[in-house]
């Protein structure tokens, strides 16, 4: 959520040099590109106001093709999860023709090019100078960062370059609540919902990336070349000296499809892949990224964390007495024996081997922004502890409909279960990787119900009867109060309209 009173700005129109240019909605006409940078952020949730969610996902059914079919019907609940997770995550590429049926995009290529424009958005274009099926040269890429000046999309060519913006979800409402559709997957496995607009023959070349993705398309059509067997690291050949990691040679393609909007492509890890704009048609792409953490960073993060935290520095290894006299006898100091490596290496692991200390540093670590953050994202709505104690009071007391319960954008809740040292059991919530907050497990329902939303309101009778059936609403109370000053929770009122 944004911080109250943040000013939303207009952004000035603008068309490409040329004739011919439409003076709104992003069309391409005559061969000439044209963006107008809409206000954006009036897509962006606000205290007391609620933006639609993808209303065709409300209602949609999953038509699917072939041995897809009924993979991804919500309806039938956990049965085709299962069967999805088991045949073909981290497997194989799975095409779901018609997955959103009547799909409409939240938001146009316009107010995706004003995201483009702010500060605290992730966002690049990639311009493909030369088309080559195979032995692409680095010359033939060229990559911008963003933030952009306006001017920038005016120097753009008409062909071939792409705008991809990161973390969409974290911005536009409607694009945070189509993570609702896949929430079989555990949350701390989320990356972001990473859109593109491409012109005609636009795209980032043949390439692999190390997550799970799945590629919906938003508008236009895109044809997608796409692998079935997994290239790895050692045998990935990409074109060096390159800006973007492209595979060198274009690979020879399992499979060769043409999606259209609400058809969706399912891609493992690894498998190579390469999407294309064929027509002058808006082609917009929403990834949904799902990352999983690397062992390395596994290795080096809960060591860090254990030896800043867990181990004073004051503390050294003991030597063995016996080791040194068998030393001494040898008369040769110059071997390291094999006690004092075995004595070092346990004098380590006893540290490490915590099972209580990796828990709370794992699930810390995996809840924690896998991007760079400001804080101004998570700016409180509330000045104090008081002034959310009074909402909340309110809220519980009040016979009203008009106050709910919302969540922050792209905020990540997850718990874990615990058992105290006298044998009973709790719940540890991790948001955004802060220390955990532990409360009854009697809490579990409430706790479920914060980790299982995206940013839909949760409403006051919902709250209410929550905190008559938990056994400790003091504590509740004190974890929603804690939540709010965090800026990761907000009590609204609907009939507030700004």
């Amino acid at each position: 959520m944004y911080a109250a009173g943040r000013n939303m700005k207009t952004r000035l129109s603008y068309h490409r040099s040329g004739g011919g240019c439409s003076g709104g909605g992003g069309t391409a006409m005559n061969g000439c590109t044209s963006f107008v940078f809409a206000s954006w952020r009036s897509n962006c949730r606000r205290p007391g106001a609620r933006c639609s969610a993808i209303q065709c996902c409300a209602q949609r059914t999953m038509r699917t093709t072939a041995d897809a079919a009924g993979v991804f019907k919500r309806c039938e609940g956990v049965k085709n999860a299962e069967t999805f997770l088991k045949e073909y995550w981290q497997r194989r590429p799975l095409l779901i023709r018609g997955a959103f049926s009547h799909f409409k995009s939240p938001l146009s290529a316009n107010e995706l090019a004003g995201l483009a424009l702010e500060q605290d958005v992730e966002s690049r274009i990639v311009v493909e100078k030369n088309r080559r099926e195979e032995r692409a040269t680095a010359d033939d890429w060229e990559l911008k960062w963003g933030p952009f000046e306006e001017k920038v999309f005016s120097e753009l060519p008409e062909h071939g370059y792409t705008l991809l913006v990161n973390e969409v979800n974290r911005h536009v409402p409607a694009v945070q609540d189509l993570l609702e559709h896949f929430r079989f997957v555990p949350n701390y496995r989320i990356d972001d919902v990473m859109v593109s607009y491409a012109a005609q023959y636009g795209g980032i070349g043949p390439h692999i990336d190390n997550y799970d993705v799945f590629l919906l398309q938003a508008s236009g059509t895109r044809r997608w070349r796409v692998g079935e067997s997994r290239i790895e690291v050692e045998d990935e050949q990409v074109v060096p000296d390159c800006c973007v990691r492209v595979l060198q040679n274009a690979f020879v393609p399992d499979y060769d499809w043409t999606l259209y909007p609400g058809d969706m492509l399912y891609i493992p890890p690894r498998i190579p892949h390469w999407g294309t704009a064929m027509h002058d048609d808006q082609c917009m792409t929403f990834s949904i990224g799902f990352r999983a953490p690397k062992i390395k960073d596994l290795v080096l993060g809960f060591a860090e964390s254990v030896a800043e935290n867990k181990v004073r520095d004051d503390v050294f290894l003991e030597d063995s007495i016996e080791d040194l006299v068998a030393s001494a006898k040898a008369n040769n100091p110059g071997l390291i024996s094999n006690a004092a490596i075995a004595a070092a290496r346990d004098a380590a692991l006893k540290v490490l081997n915590d099972p209580h200390v990796f828990r709370e540093w794992f699930c810390s670590a995996v809840t924690d922004s896998k991007r760079f953050r400001s804080g101004d994202e998570f700016a409180p709505y509330i000045s104090s502890e008081s002034e959310a104690e009074s909402l909340l009071s309110e809220l519980l007391s009040s016979h009203s409909q008009h106050l709910h319960v919302e969540l922050t954008e792209a905020c990540t809740f997850a718990y874990c279960e615990e058992t105290t040292p006298e044998g009973n059991p709790i719940l540890a919530l991790f948001v955004n990787g802060d220390p955990p907050e532990r409360v009854d497990a009697t809490s579990l329902r409430f706790v479920q119900l914060l980790c299982s939303r995206t940013c839909r309101p949760i409403h006051p009778t919902t709250v209410r009867k929550l905190f008559r059936d938990d056994r400790n609403p003091q504590r509740m109370r004190e974890l929603v109060v804690h939540l709010m000053t965090r800026g990761y929770l907000s009590i609204v009122d609907s009939r507030k309209d700004d």
